[in-house]
């Protein structure tokens, strides 16, 4: 049974959504496709190989359609003398989070989950992980100021009601000089930047569901990518994700 939903955003956003009119599909298919999330910081000395590892996905042949990357900044460095600008309190929420469900060992930076688990292979250059769950096909569409998502379950017993989704802006290219703290000097590029992140529950209406979502009207002129996932209720772990380069 096809299982969908839909994010549709507020009146904010509709002058900073004008200037696309072009309808734009991103669909996973039904192969797992992993979430690869790193947890960073502009104020951490030990974090500018990971950022420069994460972009430079943007030319790796298995971008959108074997993962989807997501760069979450924490706000934990931010006192030892530079404040992050990307940086929210939620993010460092959800890598506690994970700490917690066991997904990984520790609260630090640079950190990254790769299909739901702890992963340090970016460090010898290895192949990113495959989600370890079944997938499912999750698809989104954007179209002037609304955003449409479906996600078709592998496994159509579970409760509509048991996923939950999730939606993220991504920036790209953001240029830092950094003029104090463990970077001081240093010229930070970043890219999968989350400006924003929403999440809902699905929530079943004869197989389909709708949902109004605002989002900051800022982020999404400032965005050049969307990342979507879904995940079960409950936990974090992302079940199947999808995304692309928005107009």
């Amino acid at each position: 049974m096809a299982l969908g939903f839909c994010f549709a955003f507020s009146s904010a956003i509709a002058n900073a959504q004008s200037q696309t009119d072009t309808q734009q599909s991103f669909s996973s298919g039904l192969a797992p496709v992993s979430l690869v999330e790193l947890y960073t910081s502009e104020g951490c000395s030990s974090c500018p190989p990971a950022d420069r590892w994460i972009s430079g996905l943007k030319t790796h042949k298995g971008l959108w359609t074997d993962f989807v990357p997501v760069a979450f900044h924490v706000d934990y460095w931010d006192s030892i003398g530079w404040p992050d600008r990307f940086a929210k309190e939620s993010f460092g929420q959800r890598q506690r989070r994970y700490a917690r469900e066991g997904v990984v060992r520790g609260v630090y930076t640079p950190g990254i989950v790769a299909g739901g688990t702890e992963w340090h292979g970016w460090r010898q250059g290895r192949v990113i992980p495959t989600a370890a769950s079944r997938g499912g096909e999750l698809h989104a569409v954007v179209s002037n100021n609304e955003l449409r998502v479906r996600y078709r379950a592998p496994d159509s017993s579970v409760s509509i009601d048991e996923y939950r989704v999730h939606v993220a802006w991504l920036s790209m290219e953001q240029v830092s000089e950094v003029r104090r703290g463990e970077n001081r000097g240093k010229r930070l590029v970043n890219d999968f930047v989350v400006l924003a992140k929403a999440e809902r529950p699905l929530v079943s209406a004869d197989g389909k569901a709708e949902v109004a979502l605002p989002i900051e009207s800022e982020a999404r002129a400032m965005a050049k990518a969307l990342a979507v996932w879904v995940s079960a209720e409950g936990l974090q772990a992302p079940l199947q994700a999808t995304g692309g380069w928005i107009r």
